[in-house]
């Protein structure tokens, strides 16, 4: 009746709390704890007491401990992805430095550019010439069907351009060693302007030194949280040592609440038996059975 009556304390408890987040319910809770303080003072017995509060508090370094596993594989996790994001960092800085020493100004008289075979000096006749390469690649690729490869060189740069037509026909210009991606549909890249095309490749070309600070910044961001991550992992559960003592008492209380060598058979009791010992003979009997047959889940 009394572990019953615990049961039904500690899942009214969760669910008035908010606290109640499966459908299996195995803590006591504070409003169950007075009921195990009910149950001691009846049966006269300051072990049953002393076994609640052990109980309680051994449940709740439970959670804690659980909670650190918890973050600490969180933690193993967060250093992995960090790691990964430093690494990633680091090939993109190295491009982009690379990209940056081989770069050529194109700024004003000196522009220069070349698609296909031929060298261009004016940035109309190049964006006309680029545009119709990529128009005719598009036109011969079939339905479907994905065609990329070198169409010429920017600022020392090469420039590559694409056709993808899997989902909706797509045109894409890129510059590999900068990490430079241009994409259009179909018919954005028919009405586009071909002078304005170049000029926009060449402001991502010059615009690489705050790529490649974003990129820096991102560096130093990941390797901070992976050496964040670093340092608290394998750190021990700072109540470990409370909960082996815990432990350690319960099985001292169990041990001596266990039946003695006549224990009570049923509910039966002497006539002569006060209040106390009948109540604590009935507990008795009752945890007994309980053992022998745990209770359902609460939840059903």
């Amino acid at each position: 009746m009394w572990q019953t009556l615990e049961r039904k304390a500690a899942f009214i408890n969760q669910v008035a709390t908010g606290r109640a987040t499966d459908r299996e319910v195995d803590d006591i809770g504070d409003q169950a704890l007075s009921y195990a303080e009910v149950k001691a003072l009846a049966t006269g017995n300051p072990l049953i007491l002393e076994k609640a509060a052990v109980d309680t508090e051994a449940s709740r370094l439970g959670r804690l401990r659980r909670a650190h596993l918890d973050d600490q594989h969180r933690l193993r996790g967060a250093l992995d992805a960090a790691e990964r994001r430093a690494r990633t960092a680091a090939e993109r800085i190295a491009a982009l430095e690379a990209a940056i020493s081989r770069r050529l100004d194109t700024r004003g008289e000196r522009f220069g550019m070349t698609v296909g075979d031929t060298r261009h000096t004016k940035r109309a006749e190049a964006g006309g010439h680029l545009h119709a390469a990529l128009s005719a690649r598009l036109a011969a690729t079939g339905a479907g069907g994905v065609d990329s490869g070198p169409i010429g060189t920017l600022a020392g740069l090469e420039l590559h351009g694409g056709v993808d037509r899997r989902d909706d026909d797509e045109v894409s210009l890129a510059l590999p060693q900068a990490g430079v991606v241009l994409a259009y549909s179909a018919q954005e890249w028919a009405g586009i302007e071909p002078a304005g095309l170049v000029g926009r490749l060449e402001r991502r070309i010059q615009g690489l030194e705050g790529v490649l600070a974003d990129a820096r910044a991102e560096q130093g961001a990941a390797t901070a949280e992976a050496e964040r991550a670093r340092a608290r992992i394998g750190a021990p559960f700072a109540y470990d040592e409370a909960l082996r003592r815990l432990a350690h008492r319960q099985a001292e209380i169990t041990e001596a609440l266990l039946p003695g060598p006549e224990p009570v058979s049923g509910e039966a009791v002497s006539a002569d038996s006060s209040a106390p010992e009948r109540m604590a003979a009935r507990l008795a009997a009752l945890g007994r059975r309980e053992e022998g047959h745990p209770p359902p889940s609460l939840a059903r």
